[in-house]
């Protein structure tokens, strides 16, 4: 999963380089969005178990909780993979690829995106029609 994650910021960044060049800062650009996807991954993970275990969670309730936590999570994320260089190889790596290659890593890239933030909902859904729960 960390090497996933690793390669989504690579590839933000590389992205963010190629389009908008070195004066947007695509180091933190990507870091967010990284940050962003992480975040949303474990919260549609949360939402898949709560749901399973039928679970009554009120956001109001635990919102600074959750801002915290996010917050965290970037300083986190900008840590290790901007300041440490954690993804340096993979952006080095990246930037060496074809057209072709790069399309490739991001179709697999946006697969896995999608399907981690939609597998707990699906699995959760197939669970309640099929009253397994």
């Amino acid at each position: 999963m960390l090497k996933l994650w690793r390669w989504s910021y690579a590839r933000l960044y590389v992205r963010f380089r190629r389009t908008q060049g070195k004066a947007s800062d695509p180091a933190w650009t990507a870091a967010c969005l990284a940050s962003a996807l992480i975040a949303a991954q474990f919260g549609a993970l949360a939402i898949g178990v709560t749901s399973l275990l039928r679970v009554d969670v009120e956001f109001r309730e635990h919102r600074l909780y959750v801002i915290g936590a996010a917050v965290l999570l970037f300083l986190a994320v900008y840590w290790r993979y901007v300041v440490k260089g954690a993804a340096g190889k993979l952006i080095r790596k990246a930037h060496g690829e074809s057209e072709a290659q790069t399309r490739d890593e991001e179709r697999k890239l946006r697969g896995y995106t999608i399907g981690s933030l939609a597998l707990p909902f699906v699995v959760g859904l197939l669970i309640r029609l099929l009253g397994l729960s």
